[in-house]
């Protein structure tokens, strides 16, 4: 996951908005960033240890250290998916969107790039008792070449890189492009996307989403977390990212929708 992000944000032209997208000031951007997640990761992680297991309506997962911890009512992925659908979990990471969606789909092959969430995944639905679905270890789609009715799938939204397959559930510079890229060679007829990502950048998915030939059908919230869901926000430095469920469909078929 190392192509370079295309395109850039729009920006006004008063003297304020011209020195902070300067090269100067995003350099330092992305200095700072990087330092902060160079700090971050090892410090989610040490909780994740400290705190290894999460129940999410009734379902506990048991999450090693180098996965990311669900912490933004992920279960409601479920509500996308019909019965009979074939789902691609994309990034699985602990499995909870396979976890959850396997309750309705026919099918569910979940995809990650990180061995430790790989096994997550695979040890997450085997101790759940889900025999319907299939873990693989894959950048992205590379591991299949089916078709998918729903492809669900929760990015990084912090555009720096960093080394590592276990760095990659909060940074990326190409996830979201390659998402929807590769993404519409992986969907059956009619079929969706659905992105879990804060609504203050949404702007930025669907510009990706355009460029593949995506449109936005739907959105909404995520849903009221509960109290210990919200302390678990805090610990882990993930509040307030007014997450939102956006669904994709091809521009040639959402008119249809």
């Amino acid at each position: 996951m190392s192509t370079t992000i295309r395109g850039s944000l729009r920006t006004a032209t008063s003297p304020s908005n011209c020195i902070e997208s300067s090269p100067v000031a995003a350099r330092l951007k992305r200095a700072l960033l990087q330092a902060f997640f160079t700090a971050y990761y090892p410090y989610a992680r040490l909780l994740t240890w400290l705190m290894p297991t999460l129940t999410l309506d009734g379902k506990t997962l048991h999450i090693p250290p180098a996965v990311y911890k669900p912490l933004e009512n992920e279960h409601h992925y479920r509500d996308f998916v019909q019965s009979g659908d074939t789902v691609c979990d994309l990034g699985s990471g602990s499995g909870v969107v396979s976890a959850f969606v396997a309750e309705r789909a026919a099918r569910v092959v979940a995809l990650d790039i990180g061995p430790e969430a790989v096994a997550a995944t695979a040890a997450n639905c085997e101790r759940l008792g889900l025999a319907n679905v299939q873990v693989q270890q894959s950048d992205m789609f590379a591991a299949t070449e089916e078709r998918f009715d729903v492809i669900c799938a929760n990015p990084p939204f912090v555009e720096i890189p960093m080394r590592g397959a276990d760095k990659q559930w909060a940074t990326s510079v190409t996830l979201l492009n390659r998402l929807f890229t590769e993404g519409r060679d992986h969907l059956r007829p009619g079929g969706s996307i659905v992105v879990l990502y804060p609504r203050r950048k949404s702007s930025r998915l669907q510009e990706f989403a355009r460029e593949a030939g995506f449109a936005l059908v739907a959105s909404r919230a995520v849903g009221p977390k509960s109290v210990k869901l919200w302390l678990l926000c805090g610990l882990y430095l993930q509040l307030f990212f007014d997450a939102h469920f956006f669904v994709f469909r091809r521009i040639d078929e959402s008119t249809h929708c």
